[in-house]
């Protein structure tokens, strides 16, 4: 069994060697001799043309394979010079060229599918093997001019062994394209080989190449989807926005693309427009992770690839060549001076920080670790290996041409590298989050301990509150009050006599443009006190008859029973500013509420809470107020679709607010949701709230809202006007169930008073 297993493999061995015997090696199409002249004729294309035939320039063959023909250099008549930069069309002229190879008789076996491949050929052409056509592409209109263009790489196509012979074989080329086309010709040096066909296939497989370019596309697009998800991280906008372009530029490289997109003309417009954008999004991506914003050299070379990318446009395809030369040289200057001047120069920063911190020598294994193991040495590792393949492919293109596209791979480094980096950096900040909610979770719980510790019973309170400076009372099922402390009575400048007269709502102070709403949004809360027998939190203004100023207090109600009888124990604590304003820098919320009216009213507070840095109070009070208006325009007309004629009607009844709680019960409308998001920084306040409403004609409806509120015919009608009064922007989406609104800040502190 086992002699018969060797002897196997020993067949199999014996018959792949003969295999490769046989095929032998590819032959070389620059070989011999290529005879280039201007016309095309059927007579050119079944032999050599005789070597003292003046209308014909010999190119001689080559041993190493690499051989250019390119028109334009050729000593041929009529080919025009043109200048450098020049805007001139020139009319195509064709082209024949003429060579020959040997072939054996091996190549004409039965079991044989020859092909030709070759590494680039431009413009339009056609391939004609022993005066038969064997491939074209040409694509010309009645005037003789080129209506698609055709300069591809890699073309490569089996040919008809029938018309293979032994011996000598003639290959001809008919080449139509502009005579100062730089790529009109053969372009690229090698491989122009004639081969088994199923070796050229192998040889031209992509799917390496195009499994490389779909990994940059997904980095691209996961990352762009990171941006839209948090704004802030503009470095996550230009990585995606990099990785995606570099997608479609090296993909405008291969010979793929030619199935979907056959005119080539289109295709190197694209791959330039791409080609211009990647080194600016790539520095912008670096400037972002270091800085967070761009520096000045970006900005201003970022708009030189702009202006070239907007020359390519509406210009002649070598004129565009001629913008790519301008590129390739000046590309060099963004290179150095990233890798240079700042990479470099941030990655020997690190190395002295870490060589302090291990005894203050710089050794190899410090140097490795911050190659490996800092944001810095990772980019610098990256960036040198794709600055090396982008200097190589940048001198091949100019001087080698072979068009190895070694930034596939340096890419491919740069790509995977710089993603590492992110997921590290998401991962350390994922981290800390976590740390903080713990930190927050707990603070919580101590919180609720706290909360649970001050709520005694009424009999121990009342001994401690008289002592306190807060505002603290009883009050009876009706909201009129049974007991004061000192603090309430001295504040208010009544006796306990002269509020056992009065009631909590005849204390309550309104400003006169937001009366209505302000009494609709206690009584909502007083009514989910009652109704829910919770304890409640909200804010008001208290004003006494006796006369003081009104002031902004943090109302808190809860139900208490002593003795068994029910009581409504309260306390008022004065608004005090934020300890942390001073150290306020910015912030970003999103929060996403029900259809609660007063919600509107708890969570506007909350919004202009830290704009009391830049803005004097009264004018956050009419922000304020803005807010509150838009936010329960989204929840009643908005979610609830409650129009303003019903609104007019149940408020006239007086009965909106159970009008309110019908709609917020019923099914259409009480899963629906109201957003709010909002950012404020030194410069500019900025606030979205969005509906899940089907939407107004904002357009139509803020005319109205002018003449109604003008007319003073409706109250609730002056919402959308106080908006556009309050905030410097105010936009609403097409749609109508979206405003934003801006509030522009000068970033100078307000002054506050003391004490």
């Amino acid at each position: 069994m086992k002699n018969r297993i060797i002897l196997t493999v020993l067949i199999l061995l014996a018959g792949g060697l003969c295999s490769s015997e046989a095929r032998g090696e590819p032959i070389d199409l620059t070989a011999s001799d290529m005879f280039v002249r201007t016309g095309f004729s059927d007579r050119w294309i079944h032999r050599l043309p005789d070597h003292d035939d003046g209308a014909w320039h010999r190119v001689p063959a080559s041993s190493n394979g690499n051989r250019l023909v390119m028109v334009r250099d050729l000593p041929l008549e009529g080919i025009p010079r043109r200048p450098f930069l020049s805007l001139k069309r020139y009319h195509p002229m064709t082209f024949t060229m003429v060579t020959s190879f040997v072939m054996d008789s091996s190549w004409l076996a039965p079991n044989r599918l020859p092909g030709i491949h070759l590494a680039q050929i431009s413009d339009n052409w056609e391939i004609y093997l022993n005066g038969r056509l064997v491939r074209g592409e040409m694509h010309i209109d009645k005037e003789g001019r080129i209506s698609s263009s055709r300069g591809m790489r890699d073309v490569f196509f089996p040919l008809d062994p029938r018309l293979l012979k032994k011996g000598t074989n003639i290959l001809a080329f008919r080449i139509v394209g502009d005579p100062t086309f730089l790529d009109t010709g053969f372009a690229q040096s090698t491989p122009h080989i004639l081969d088994d066909f199923d070796a050229l296939l192998a040889m031209n497989s992509e799917w390496i190449t195009l499994v490389l370019l779909f990994l940059y596309l997904f980095a691209g697009i996961y990352h762009l989807f990171l941006f839209v998800m948090r704004r802030a991280d503009r470095h996550n906008l230009y990585y995606g926005l990099f990785a995606t372009v570099l997608f479609i530029y090296l993909f405008m490289r291969t010979h793929t693309v030619y199935q979907l997109i056959p005119d080539t003309n289109m295709v190197f417009h694209v791959e330039v427009v791409t080609l211009f954008a990647i080194i600016p999004l790539a520095c912008l991506f670096f400037d972002h992770i270091h800085t967070g914003r761009p520096g000045k050299f970006i900005i201003v070379y970022s708009a030189f690839c702009l202006l070239l990318a907007l020359l390519t446009i509406p210009t002649p395809l070598m004129f565009r060549h001629d913008i790519l030369r301008v590129w390739q040289i000046t590309a060099l200057v963004p290179i150095l001076y990233y890798v240079v001047v700042r990479e470099w120069l941030r990655f020997i920063d690190q190395v002295r920080v870490m060589g302090s911190q291990s005894g203050g020598r710089v050794t190899a294994m410090v140097i490795v670790k911050a190659l490996t193991g800092t944001v810095e040495g990772n980019l610098l590792v990256g960036i040198m290996v794709l600055a090396g393949t982008a200097v190589y492919d940048i001198v091949d293109a100019v001087y080698l041409r072979n068009d190895l596209v070694l930034t596939r791979y340096g890419f491919f480094v740069f790509v995977m590298g710089t993603a590492l980096v992110l997921a590290n950096r998401f991962l350390y900040v994922h981290h800390e989050v976590e740390i903080l909610n713990l930190d927050l979770e707990r603070k919580i719980n101590d919180l609720d301990e706290a909360n649970m510790t001050i709520s005694v019973s009424e009999k121990k309170y009342r001994l401690l509150v008289e002592g306190s400076n807060d505002l603290i009372f009883s009050l009876d099922r009706d909201l009129r009050f049974i007991t004061v402390n000192r603090a309430m009575m001295k504040r208010m400048r009544m006796d306990l006599d002269e509020f056992r007269d009065l009631g909590l709502k005849d204390l309550l102070f309104f400003e006169e443009d937001e009366q209505e709403i302000g009494i609709r949004l206690v009584r909502e809360k007083i009514d989910e006190f009652f109704s829910r027998k919770n304890p409640v939190n909200f804010k008001v203004k208290l004003k006494s008859p006796a006369g003081p100023e009104p002031h902004d207090y943090h109302l808190r109600l809860e139900h208490v029973d002593i003795e068994g009888k029910s009581e409504v124990l309260g306390k008022a604590i004065a608004a005090t500013e934020d300890a942390l304003l001073d150290f306020f820098a910015s912030e970003r919320q999103s929060y996403s509420i029900k259809n609660h009216l007063i919600v509107s009213d708890e969570i506007s507070h909350r919004m202009v809470r830290n704009l009391f840095k830049f803005l004097p109070a009264n004018e956050i009070s009419m922000v304020r107020m803005g807010l509150r208006e838009m936010i329960i325009n989204a929840i009643e007309h908005g979610n609830l679709e409650i129009s303003f004629d019903e609104k007019s009607r149940e408020s006239m009844n007086d009965n909106y607010l159970e009008f309110v709680g019908r709609r917020q019960k019923d099914p259409r409308f009480r899963d629906r949701r109201v957003a709010i998001d909002y950012s404020i920084s030194s410069s500019r306040a900025v606030f979205r709230i969005t509906d899940e409403g089907i939407g107004f004609d904002h357009k139509k409806m803020t005319v109205s809202a002018h003449k109604r509120a003008n007319e003073g015919m409706l109250a609730h009608g002056r919402g959308i006007v106080m908006a556009l009064n309050i905030f410097d922007q105010v936009t609403y989406n097409r749609r109508g169930n979206q405003v934003l609104m801006v509030k522009k800040l000068s970033g100078e502190q307000v002054p506050r008073r003391k004490g």
